[in-house]
């Protein structure tokens, strides 16, 4: 169960990861523009260079928009796995239930010293002793 859950937990974060964004399409975008909206002769032209310069500024501000928020996300969901709980409540359980159980056996060796007492006692032709149940008055 906690092996599967880690696996799940891995697969589901490393998909989180993997999933599309729109980085490929802004540039598809601006490399298209660029080939088919502008003449070469235009390239040449100053003005036309630093509007170049200044949209492909503003194209990679918008891909650094895009990965910082990713991140931020990635982070968040990193976050988010790791406050769980999950591993923390399944080892309570375990140890609740360890405990329990040694409750059981340790009442079971009492019960089992208590018949072999007894045993011994009427062998020996002593007489049987009253006891309180201490289990039951809990």
């Amino acid at each position: 169960s906690v092996i599967q859950y880690f696996y799940l937990t891995k697969n589901s974060f490393v998909s989180f990861l993997k999933r599309p964004d729109l980085k490929q399409e802004f540039i598809t975008q601006f490399q298209k523009h660029y080939n088919e909206e502008i003449s070469d002769d235009m390239r040449i032209d100053g003005d036309m260079k630093a509007q170049l310069h200044q949209e492909v500024e503003d194209l990679r501000e918008r891909l650094w928009d895009i990965s910082d928020r990713r991140r931020e996300e990635a982070e968040d969901e990193r976050k988010a796995v790791m406050d769980e709980q999950w591993l923390e409540d399944r080892i309570w359980f375990i140890c609740n239930f360890f405990i329990s159980l040694m409750q059981v056996e340790m009442d079971r060796f009492e019960d089992s010293l208590n018949l072999l007492k007894d045993y011994y006692a009427h062998i020996e032709g002593k007489p049987f002793r009253e006891k309180k149940d201490e289990r039951s008055e809990e």
